[in-house]
């Protein structure tokens, strides 16, 4: 378990920041996510692919492959109910966070912006054209702090993705208080809406969320942070440059 407090210094370390941690192997490592991170991005994993494994066969029923796939789920009554469930677990996550944030936010007075914040500044727009500079090769890598801008993009677009998939998905699931507040076609375009951003969400987290977070050179096959918490420090050094330095010069951590 991590300590509470900075090694480097023995000041009282705030929850989720980081603290250095060696191995049994003598490998330092250093805590980047709370336990808490950890089990909200595990249901809101494990509910995306439940989702995403019985939502489109329902969507493209008439094809051969979509059919196969409900008969692996028992039929269509059955693929809709463990639809149902797993979207009823990732709404109920989304919304605990959403209160965690608050609480941060309300009544710890966090910062909103800053190298420690999820929230997007000015350095995420600066990162992101040095990335582009540096496709081209015309600049050197960024150097990034806690929260890429790429992770912070991630970030939000759950809360985009559940506001037009979630608000949607539920005017079809209970369809008749649907339209006894608003026309019945809006309907149509919910499940319009639900289903084509549905696809657009699966797309981007099998060609750029997997990408980004477990594919790239230096931690493929697997990126395990987001699983145990810790972050190997010569991952901190390459991937995270900026953030090393201040947690170095910050004396939260003690220089390698």
């Amino acid at each position: 378990m991590a300590e509470a407090t900075y090694p480097a210094t023995g000041e009282e370390r705030p929850e989720g920041a980081a603290v250095a941690e060696t191995n049994v192997e003598g490998r330092d490592y250093y805590v980047r996510f709370s336990p808490y991170h950890r089990l909200s991005h595990f249901v809101m994993m494990t509910t995306f692919i439940g989702c995403a494994l019985t939502g489109p066969p329902l969507k493209y029923s008439y094809d051969f492959w979509a059919q196969a796939m409900m008969g692996f789920w028992g039929g269509v009554e059955n693929a809709g109910l463990i639809h149902r469930v797993m979207a009823g677990f990732m709404v109920a996550d989304f919304v605990i966070h959403v209160l965690y944030l608050g609480y941060h936010i309300g009544v710890k007075k966090a910062k909103i912006f800053g190298p420690d914040s999820i929230f997007f500044w000015k350095k995420d727009l600066t990162d992101a054209l040095g990335m582009v500079k540096w496709f081209f090769d015309r600049g050197p890598r960024p150097r990034f702090e806690r929260f890429t801008f790429w992770e912070k993009f991630d970030y939000w677009a759950v809360f985009w993705g559940i506001a037009m998939i979630g608000t949607s998905g539920f005017a079809l699931w209970f369809p008749t208080v649907t339209s006894t507040l608003v026309s019945g076609i809006f309907l149509n375009v919910a499940r319009i809406i639900h289903g084509d951003e549905a696809i657009l969400a699966i797309g981007w987290i099998l060609f750029v969320h997997l990408y980004n977070s477990h594919l790239r050179m230096n931690v493929f096959p697997m990126d395990p942070v987001i699983f145990t918490g810790r972050m190997p420090i010569e991952h901190v050094k390459h991937d995270k440059a900026a953030w090393y330095d201040r947690l170095v010069r910050e004396g939260k951590i003690k220089p390698e």
